[in-house]
């Protein structure tokens, strides 16, 4: 339930400030949603589905949990957070942790 408003705050942010939009050179408005997506995962508020379906082993790139599944099996980590929390935390985590030129913001592995 937070993903979606957060997703969207952080859209109007980057359509506000001017640097959204690939044919400008700057990240797509999907880009921008993948980006929350990873950062919920690394907080523990989303999952990885695919890793979800292989616990112990590398995900295969045709195979992941449903989202039935997925409710049945991931437990986010307890958050009392509100959009406007989640929204800064998000500039925080690629202003200061995210390590640009080292990491990959990959929402197929949630890590």
């Amino acid at each position: 339930p937070r993903l979606y408003p957060v997703v969207v705050a952080v859209k109007k942010w980057a359509s506000a400030k001017g640097v959204s939009g690939s044919k400008k050179g700057f990240l797509s408005s999907y880009s921008w949603a993948l980006l929350v997506v990873y950062f919920m995962q690394i907080r523990g508020i989303l999952p990885s589905l695919q890793k979800l379906a292989h616990p112990h082993d590398t995900p295969r790139d045709l195979e992941f949990l449903s989202a039935s599944e997925a409710a049945r099996e991931f437990k986010p980590v307890p958050e009392n957070k509100s959009v406007g929390q989640l929204f800064f935390e998000f500039f925080c985590f690629y202003g200061f942790e995210f390590e640009w030129g080292e990491e990959v913001a990959s929402v197929r592995l949630g890590e």
